[in-house]
């Protein structure tokens, strides 16, 4: 496109670009959207794409210029803000200073601009991250949560109160003291496995100390962050049933149900610490950005 085009910055939030698009674009653009148009229209006693040009322009003209200028401004302010790279925030302001037919067309955009602060004196300021190292145990911990998943439970009579390790089954429900409960009746129980860091540990901690049947009400704050909304947020837990857990030997043929790209149980391992060695890494880049 044919334009000419200046940044003027009025000051440290503000931007003026003033744009100039010479007639004999306008004029092109326009011929061309016109005789498009008179292809479409039917006019009374002519074929479609018959009536003469002249009748076409005088019907139509003004609404079809109208078009081309709305968009040949808005072709021209998308590629002149990448020319200029004007990082403006919301919409420009614009001010149409001369739009006469057989005229260049001249308008102004003003852009809201973002601030450009100028950073000092932050050389020799230290950060520091978390460290990137993954011990044996964080990938151990992985490999059971694997098995944990794939495990078969076998539920336990004989005994009412579970021991670390053990499935406990259990329904939980959340309400606010002092305020009707409104219990479902259909409640779902679920299951966990006690002292394997699957659970918030205050409720970990409450269903290791309970025996089937019994009914518990605690608090949560690692669930309820403590918020001013969330204040006098309980739980009632119960104690459906307990299982004990039944892990899948860590076998090549297992690992292979895993992940089918691990033939045996060291890659898989080795692929679990590669994993948890990038999260780490992201986790320390975004922590170390933070601080900066």
């Amino acid at each position: 496109m044919n334009y000419e085009s200046s940044v003027d910055n009025t000051d440290n939030l503000t931007t003026t670009l003033s744009v100039t698009i010479p007639n004999a674009e306008i004029e092109e653009r326009f011929k061309k959207e016109l005789s498009a148009v008179s292809k479409k229209i039917k006019i009374k006693g002519f074929r479609p794409g018959k009536a003469p040009i002249d009748m076409i322009k005088k019907m139509h003209g003004p609404q079809v210029r109208g078009d081309v200028v709305q968009k040949l401004i808005s072709t021209s302010l998308g590629e002149l803000i990448k020319e200029h790279k004007i990082n403006y925030v919301g919409n420009p302001e614009l001010d149409i200073k001369k739009n006469e037919e057989g005229h260049d067309l001249e308008f102004k955009a003003n852009f809201a601009i973002y601030p450009e602060p100028e950073i000092k004196d932050y050389k020799g300021i230290k950060v520091k991250g978390p460290k990137l190292e993954v011990a044996d145990q964080d990938v151990d911990k992985v490999v059971r949560r694997i098995q944990s998943s794939n495990a078969e439970h076998k539920k336990i009579e004989d005994r009412k109160k579970p021991k670390a390790g053990e499935v406990a089954e259990y329904t939980v429900f959340g309400f606010i003291e002092g305020q009707d409960k409104n219990k479902p009746n259909d409640l779902k129980p679920v299951k966990a496995c006690l002292g394997q860091d699957e659970l918030p540990p205050e409720l970990d901690q409450a269903l290791s100390e309970m025996e089937v049947g019994e009914t518990k009400t605690i608090e949560v704050p690692s669930v309820a962050q403590h918020t001013a909304d969330d204040a006098g947020v309980k739980y009632e837990v119960t104690l459906e049933a307990i299982y004990e857990q039944i892990l899948p030997e860590l076998t090549d043929a297992f690992v292979k149900t895993v992940d089918a790209e691990c033939a045996t149980a060291l890659e898989l391992k080795i692929k679990i610490r590669e994993m948890l060695e990038k999260e780490r890494e992201q986790n320390r880049n975004q922590k170390v950005e933070g601080e900066i």
